[in-house]
């Protein structure tokens, strides 16, 4: 797998866009198990470039509700699947 740190988002934020929930499974299946922290932390940091402004503070309290989830979760990746579905449901995107 590729360093988080290199990990594109933009398949990511196309199917978020798109509401294409089995491409974003995809893509968490692909690139969801390296380090949780870093991972949300990426997400995070690209919130101004991907979403509408006025959606973004719900997207930061659903990024962190996940973030302190993953340090008790079984399985990350249902988890950060879990995280993006919520996004992907109460975010509006560019």
């Amino acid at each position: 797998l590729a360093n988080v740190a290199d990990v594109s988002l933009a398949e990511l934020v196309k199917a978020l866009k798109e509401q294409n929930f089995s491409g974003m499974r995809k893509w968490v299946a692909d690139n969801g198990n390296d380090d949780p922290v870093r991972l949300y932390r990426k997400i995070y940091d690209s919130l101004y470039d991907i979403m509408d402004k006025s959606t973004i503070p719900n997207a930061v309290l659903i990024l962190a509700r996940y973030q302190y989830q993953a340090a008790f979760c079984a399985d990350q990746e249902l988890n950060l699947t879990a995280c993006l579905t919520e996004i992907m449901v109460e975010c509006s995107f560019k």
